[in-house]
């Protein structure tokens, strides 16, 4: 069994133990449970891109689906009993005929990260303890972000996608789940203006 397989099956083992933190029907319950969809939604279409052998396709829905479970378990919406390691592959492990595609997806990837985090301002009032948690979500967003273009910088394409997925879906878990709002670019989101 190949690294990728194991890791969408610890995701996938993860996404079904996830418990949702919140009183059942409240507003952050439901905010739980969407980010619980995107998790489950990311995982889906990593099996369908498996089903085509689209390997970068693949890896990013994976990644994207770990950020946004581990956005939903930094906000306190999600508890689950063990995260998965993130899986760091080199550019070795992506087969050659892949490498425009990854090239073509970090770099893009890497500049909607940039652009997706020029966009948001936080949605709490200054003082609470929500303004703070949305101050320590972003610098979690930029230390990927900054992981990732190092590694875009040091010509290491696959490492710098994971960061840049992983990075990206933890910011659109703070979205979806009300800590920021957008001031433009809403296109950059899974979410409506």
């Amino acid at each position: 069994m190949s690294l990728i397989d194991l890791y969408y099956q610890d995701l996938s083992r993860t996404s079904e133990t996830i418990q949702i933190l919140p009183a059942f029907g409240s507003p952050l319950f439901l905010c739980g449970c969407e980010i619980v969809e995107m998790i489950r939604s990311y995982l889906s279409d990593a099996a369908s891109c498996d089903a085509r052998s689209d390997t970068v396709n693949q890896l990013a829905s994976l990644w994207y689906a770990h950020g946004w479970l581990q956005g939903g378990c930094f906000i306190g919406l999600l508890l689950v009993s063990e995260q998965p390691d993130l899986l760091v592959l080199t550019d070795n492990d992506i087969h050659p005929d892949f490498a425009a595609a990854l090239s073509e997806k970090a770099h893009r990837y890497q500049e909607m990260l940039n652009s997706a985090l020029s966009a948001i301002i936080p949605g709490p009032a200054g003082g609470s303890p929500l303004a703070r948690g949305c101050k320590d979500l972003i610098q979690i967003v930029k230390t990927w972000q900054d992981t990732g273009d190092g590694h875009i910088r040091r010509n290491e394409i696959a490492p710098s996608l994971a960061c840049s997925c992983f990075g990206y879906g933890i910011l659109d878990a703070g979205i979806r789940s009300g800590l920021f709002r957008l001031t433009h670019s809403y296109h950059l989101f899974t979410t409506e203006p």
